[in-house]
């Protein structure tokens, strides 16, 4: 129906806030859009699960592929996230002839990666998004069954996104990759984060993602890095990766927290949970007694069941010169497609398994509630 579009283009308007300047860029011509100054429009989707073996899998690239349709003539965004879980990489039990691959239960597919990187390809072949910068990380299907990466088992990066658009061939071997997006006097930087294991044993492991010293490394040196332009006056930093902080082991994912809010960086955005503790699961950490901005972390539900997505906007340092508060820096929405409805807070169910996780989970520092807001 001709009148779902519209409403996205309503929402992201009254997500943009009072300024009304997301609205002027959705109605820009790709020339203007593209252009030195403005916001900065990125969408943000996670968990695909594209499967050759999953029977309802066929709509997963299909209804993708639409969305890239509406995206191209309503959104035109500058950057599109793919944060994890590419493919399902799940294997049918063949009970009368188990092998030990189906036995198994998971590994990879060659012929979901090629659906993967065609349909990726396809929605880029759209006029008004031939520009847009595609970046992708790793989630933890997407390494089951993959002795280290590079072996011949790890497909995601022969076909990844992100891999593909580094300068040099010599940096595919790191962990942690930032690309830079200046307009005018603002710079806005994208940091691509692979927190996935070296090694990605079977199903159902790597549910918990690591970062390991080398990593941390890589990933200081990406936030430190100052602009290329000479007269950038606002950097915004956007970190994405496919785990949840809570989810990273080892106490690893508070040391990613600690550099994250070293350099100010605006946002972390992940997925990894679809929408098993609620349809919107944020929070907002803060360096000292709740000073500056803050750094707010964001889960985006899932596209395999939950068709959902997100929509933000990053608003330019002329529209933050006249704002003030928390999290003035982007604005954001969760769609679920195709209805174009919002996603809803269900506190109930969240603060449900908040309590369970509390007397079941101490690893993760006993509750999410005490990591993550269920509204």
């Amino acid at each position: 129906m001709q009148w779902r579009p519209v409403l996205l283009t309503v929402l992201l308007f009254y997500a943009s806030g009072p300024s009304g300047v997301h609205a002027t860029l959705l109605s820009a011509a790709p020339s203007e859009r593209l252009g030195t100054t403005g916001p900065l429009v990125v969408v943000h989707i996670s968990d695909l699960h594209l499967s050759s073996v999953d029977a309802p899998a066929a709509a997963r690239a299909t209804e993708l592929l639409k969305l890239g349709n509406v995206l191209g003539e309503h959104v035109k965004p500058h950057v599109l996230l793919i944060s994890g879980d590419c493919t399902d990489a799940k294997y049918r039990r063949d009970l009368k002839n188990l092998t030990d691959v189906e036995l198994g239960g998971s590994g990879q597919r060659r012929e979901e990666w090629s659906s993967y990187q065609t349909v990726i390809t396809k929605l880029r072949s759209n006029p008004n998004l031939r520009e847009t910068l595609v970046l992708d990380v790793p989630g933890n299907h997407d390494r089951w069954n993959v002795l280290h990466r590079y072996h011949e088992a790890d497909m995601f990066s022969n076909v990844s996104f992100t891999l593909s658009a580094l300068p040099q061939t010599k940096d595919r071997i790191k962990r942690v990759h930032s690309f830079d997006i200046s307009r005018g006097v603002d710079c806005f930087r994208f940091i691509a984060l692979d927190l996935s294991p070296e090694t990605g044993i079977r199903r159902p492991a790597n549910f918990f993602g690591l970062a390991t010293s080398a990593t941390l490394r890589e990933l200081e040196e990406a936030l430190a890095q100052p602009c290329a332009k000479d007269n950038t006056v606002s950097m915004r930093q956007i970190v994405f990766g496919h785990y949840p902080l809570a989810f990273v082991a080892a106490g690893s994912g508070a040391k990613v927290r600690r550099l994250l809010l070293k350099y100010n960086a605006t946002a972390y955005l992940s997925g990894h949970l679809h929408i098993l503790f609620g349809e919107r699961v944020w929070r907002s950490h803060y360096r000292g007694n709740n000073e500056g901005e803050g750094l707010r972390e964001m889960l985006v539900p899932d596209w395999k069941e939950s068709r959902g997505f997100r929509v933000l906007t990053l608003h330019s340092s002329e529209v933050l010169a006249n704002r003030s508060g928390k999290h003035v820096s982007l604005s954001s929405v969760d769609v679920r497609f195709p209805s174009f409805k919002p996603f809803q807070p269900k506190h109930t169910f969240g603060t449900f398994v908040a309590d369970f996780l509390k007397g079941q989970l101490g690893e993760l520092r006993n509750s999410l509630g005490h990591f993550f807001c269920f509204g």
